[in-house]
């Protein structure tokens, strides 16, 4: 996808325990079953690089379902050319101040969160 002269490449990655929670009909588990995010960089790694190097891809997102924030901020530093990650599954609220949050509920963390990539780049 094209937008403002960037051309913009999506990938999606889901929990590494998908066959334990869900009923993922001809989903393959190609990293053991269990949440290694080294072995979820190592799948999704050559995916970015293709992208980048074949395709002219400048901007990469990374939509993710892994069920705790901690693990895509984990990712996020294994990974090379992931400029935003769009998390979701953990169900932690994230609020600035100046948000207005639900009776009772309570931020986790601001937002956005922003951390490096494997380069040291913001991701």
């Amino acid at each position: 996808m094209d937008a403002n002269g960037e051309t913009i490449g999506v990938i999606g990655a889901t929990t590494q325990l998908i066959e334990q929670i869900s009923s993922p009909a001809g989903t393959v588990d190609s990293t053991g079953g269990q949440n290694d995010m080294a072995a979820l960089a190592a799948v999704l790694q050559p995916v970015i690089n293709d992208l980048t190097t074949n395709f002219g891809v400048n901007k990469i997102v990374l939509v993710s379902h892994l069920q705790q924030i901690a693990l895509e901020e984990e990712l996020a530093g294994l990974l090379s050319g992931v400029d935003v990650i769009i998390a979701g599954g953990s169900d932690t609220i994230l609020a600035n101040p100046d948000d207005t949050l639900e009776a009772g509920d309570v931020a986790g963390d601001s937002y956005p969160i922003v951390t490096s990539d494997l380069d040291g780049n913001p991701t």
